[in-house]
């Protein structure tokens, strides 16, 4: 399975937009709306939301997205110890995490 965590800047604009490209990949939550589904991704859990049971490129698939100061936050703090514990694995960067290491600083 391949298994994908997208880093973005802003969450509710990310969903707006990929609701509109992938809808098919949200489960039911999308008819609660964009609102609904970045409150439970930023109010509740590790601060992600997963998109599961999908196929990309003829692989199954899954995807995480979380913001990239909920990504720092939980690098730095270990509060939630998902998307950390995550990186415990071999793991590929798909861009190079300069901004990423930049906040970290």
């Amino acid at each position: 399975m391949l298994d994908l965590v997208l880093v973005v800047e802003d969450s509710y604009s990310w969903h707006k937009a990929n609701l509109a490209r992938n809808g098919h990949h949200y489960s039911f939550i999308k008819y609660a709306g964009i609102s609904n589904i970045n409150f439970l991704q930023r109010k509740f859990g590790a601060k992600c939301y997963c998109n599961t049971m999908l196929e990309l490129n003829g692989r199954p698939a899954k995807y995480n997205i979380i913001e990239m100061q909920d990504l720092c936050d939980d690098l730095v703090t270990w509060q939630h110890l998902y998307i950390s514990g995550r990186l415990h694995k071999p793991v590929r960067f798909i861009l190079h995490p300069d901004v990423m290491n930049e906040r970290l600083r």
